[in-house]
Order: structure tokens, then sequence, then C-alpha cells
């Protein structure tokens, strides 16, 4: 969808576009659609899922720097899609591998940044990107740090909203693991009792005879 708006903004802003701007973003959107699909089959096929949903986080920081790489590096709009697979780590995998997804995505934007820096990548031709000097390494800097900064306390704070969601989960388990054993032993004792005992609720309809 964002893609998609993406494209559609650019070309009603410049009718004249070349092709070869918009082309990875069209192959983007299909390597997209195509990894939804292989992730469907391989879904039933295999038995870890917990390497499986790793290895799609790691896949969507790829996607994500490749995306960001063609619609403006450092100054792409996009650099905040780091943030989902992120999420995603510390909801599944709690908060190492949220922090280790953290140190991924600061590992591959501060590679794109330097890049598109030093000229080793050279930038895409998107109408908004902004053509980066020598005088404006600090401002990089900036930008890396404050991005990193974001990246890791999302990485903390996801997970540990996941990690309070556990702990609330497995204190329930335990109260109602109790409450299970403690009807049980209520109806062992009244089954128990050689005295005839018997309930019924306020329709006075019986509910209980032992």
């Amino acid at each position: 969808l964002l893609l998609g708006i993406t494209i559609f903004l650019q070309v009603r802003e410049t009718p004249n576009v070349p092709a070869d701007t918009v082309l990875p973003l069209y192959i983007l959107i299909g390597a997209l659609f195509l990894l939804s699909i292989i992730y469907s089959v391989y879904l039933v096929l295999v038995p870890d899922l917990w390497l499986l949903s790793i290895f799609q986080v790691m896949v969507d920081l790829v996607y994500a720097t490749v995306l960001i790489h063609f619609t403006g590096g450092a100054s792409s709009v996009f650099t905040l899609l780091y943030i989902f697979p992120i999420i995603t780590s510390g909801i599944l995998h709690l908060r190492r591998v949220a922090l280790i997804t953290a140190s991924a995505a600061s590992i591959l934007f501060g590679l794109l940044i330097n890049a598109g820096f030093y000229g080793i990548v050279p930038l895409a031709d998107w109408p908004w990107v902004i053509p980066w000097s020598r005088d404006a390494s600090f401002y990089l800097v900036w930008v890396f740090i404050v991005h990193v900064t974001c990246f890791y306390l999302v990485a903390v704070l996801s997970s540990s909203f996941s990690e309070q969601l556990h702990r609330t989960k497995a204190t329930l388990s335990l109260k109602e693991r109790d409450f299970e054993n403690l009807s049980d032993l209520h109806t062992s004792i009244v089954r128990s009792i050689p005295s005839g005992i018997m309930t019924a609720d306020v329709n006075d309809e019986i509910t209980f005879v032992n």
C-alpha cells in the first residue's frame, strides 16, 4: 500500500518520470507478494516455526534496506520501516532477539548511509533524494544516532510488553490450575461425606447430589 501510494504521488508530481526510477519499486512490490506466497506455503511444511519467524524478520530488514536505498537513502521516509521487524521480534522472541534485530537494523542502516555518502553505491535516481556532500557528515552521524536510539528503544519497549504479557498468562494459568485443583478437592470432600447433600440454585433446580 505504501509503495503504491509512493509511486502514485511521484508519477502525479512528475508525469514524465523515467521508468528506471519507479521500476525498482515495482520489483519490490512483486517481491513482497512473492515472499508472502512462499511464506504461506512453507508455513505448513516447516516444523520449526521459531527459525522461520526469525528468518522472516531478517529478510524484512534486508527488504527495508533495499527499499530505503531506492527511495532516498538516509533522506528516505521509509527508514521507520525498520521498526516493524523489531516490534515483531520483541513480540515473538522477547528481548534478546529484539536487541539482535535492532543491532542488525543499525548495522544495515549504517552501511547504507556510508555506502551512499562515500559513493560506494550510487544514489538512486529518486526525485526526493538529498545529495549529500562532504560537509554533511556530522548531520548523517546525527541521523544515524537518532535512528539507532529509536531502534533499541522500540526493542526494549516491545519486548518488555511481551514479557509482561507472558508473565500475566503464566500467572493466570497457575491460578486456573489452582482453582481446578481446589474444585476437585471440594468435590472429593463432598462426595466422601456419608450424609446426603443436595444443592439447588435460586430457581430450586438441583445442581449437585453426593
